[in-house]
């Protein structure tokens, strides 16, 4: 039996839960961590029954700390409770984290106590009522044990820095709880979903699988939010999420996004500023164009870039023709041809985070080869020319960067072309 109120949520043991989360708040009642835990068990065992005065009395603790994710935890379960999510909450909420926050004073989370690992907790009783009754009683009595800290100054988060009162108690409200244990898959490379996520409490890894290499892209802590990409294109996912330990999870379903966003205009500029920043700097920091850049040239070459999005046969760039900038593969794959009809050969496919359009760029020539799109929804990061001409003067780094590139493909495609065979029938045996 697991002794984490966390993990026996994840595991679908609801009262199990409750009881551990009770028995942990009777031994730690000043620590805030078992608080949440017991909001976080109630929330699923028997929403009527959580004591708002413990609840508000637990949030007005996390937001004197300014500690973003558990005052976001504490939301997100009261959005379970009927008709009880007070909108002075969601309010006070957004002045410390939202638009009206200051930009840069981060306060640190508290440090929670800890139970003794050997302690054993005492058999649950077996009739739901009593356990309930148990935990409302335990929370009421240690509720005064936390006391208030002075305030503690906050600061604007991504997404909530534009996010409206009505838009928080929606999400809140509509969007779905899950709970994972450790190992659980909460995204999968290639699943095709237009779901937003925010995690509301754990860790997770980000990985990506390709011929049976596993590499890790990073970790995602609490309060993050992720797979906003398939709000920008319809592609497969392009990487694996996995929880690292416990997590608590709140997806919000495209169609409850798409009616917060009509209703909150600059909720939705600020996702798409953020999705559109998020996206180029982890191109940046992984394409080998650009990986060896200073932290300096990548932002303001983040900056100039702009997103495009290209439906299945569209051609970017012609053979032929000048080439109107440096392009980026943000999502889905381009095929680069030369040729028509009879004579037309494919050189190669290029995928996220590789380039194309830069021998035109440098030579400031037609292109030697086409680029067209195989998939409907890629999406495409654009630098035109006269922007790349201005931070090749300011950054000359990138400037050598792509004139590498340039050589190096213009090498390819003269060793594809050298290697296409003649049809056998032409041969002389």
């Amino acid at each position: 039996m697991s002794l984490n109120p966390r993990e026996a949520l994840a595991k679908g043991e609801h009262f199990e839960a409750l009881h551990l989360a009770t028995w942990k708040l009777g031994l730690v009642p000043a620590d805030p961590g078992a608080h949440l835990d017991l909001l976080a068990a109630l929330s699923v065992c028997c929403p009527d029954k959580v004591p708002m005065a413990c609840a508000t009395g637990l949030f007005d603790y996390y937001l004197s700390t300014a500690n973003f994710p558990a005052s976001l935890a504490v939301l997100v379960f009261l959005g379970r409770v009927p008709d009880e999510l007070d909108d002075q909450l969601t309010v006070r909420f957004l002045k410390t984290f939202g638009p009206d926050s200051p930009v840069e004073h981060r306060a640190p989370p508290p440090v929670s106590a800890a139970a003794d690992p050997d302690e054993e907790p005492p058999l649950s009783s077996v009739d739901e009522d009593e356990l309930i009754s148990a935990a409302v009683t335990a929370w009421e009595g240690a509720i005064g044990k936390l006391g208030l800290l002075p305030p503690a100054q906050g600061w604007k988060v991504p997404l909530f820095s534009a996010m409206g009162d009505k838009s928080l108690q929606s999400i809140l409200r509509r969007g779905e709880v899950t709970f994972h244990s450790a190992g659980d898959l909460v995204m999968k490379q290639g699943d095709t979903d237009s779901n937003l996520f925010i995690l509301v409490s754990g860790l997770l890894e980000v990985f990506r699988a390709e011929q049976d290499i596993r590499s890790r892209l990073g970790f995602l802590r609490s309060g993050s939010f992720f797979g906003e990409m398939a709000l920008v294109t319809q592609s497969p996912r392009s990487a694996s999420i996995a929880a690292q330990e416990p997590s608590v999870v709140l997806r919000i379903p495209w169609d409850l996004l798409e009616s917060v966003l009509e209703t909150d205009p600059k909720l939705a500029d600020e996702l798409a500023r953020y999705t559109r920043m998020r996206l180029l700097q982890n191109l940046l920091a992984t394409s080998p164009l650009f990986k060896l850049l200073s932290r300096e040239a990548k932002l303001a070459v983040a900056s100039a870039f702009v997103p495009e999005i290209f439906d299945s046969g569209a051609e970017v760039v012609c053979e032929g023709m000048p080439s109107a900038g440096l392009y980026l593969v943000a999502s889905g794959e381009v095929d680069v041809q030369t040729g028509k009809g009879k004579d037309l050969l494919r050189l190669t496919t290029l995928s996220a985070g590789e380039v194309f359009g830069e021998i035109s760029l440098i030579r400031e020539s037609a292109a030697t080869a086409t680029v067209k799109v195989r998939s409907d929804g890629v999406v495409l990061l654009s630098l035109k020319r006269e922007a790349f001409q201005q931070l090749a003067v300011q950054y000359p780094d990138l400037l050598s960067h792509v004139y590498s590139v340039a050589i190096e493909r213009t090498q390819h495609t003269v060793r594809a072309r050298s290697e296409v065979s003649m049809p056998a029938e032409d041969l002389l045996v």
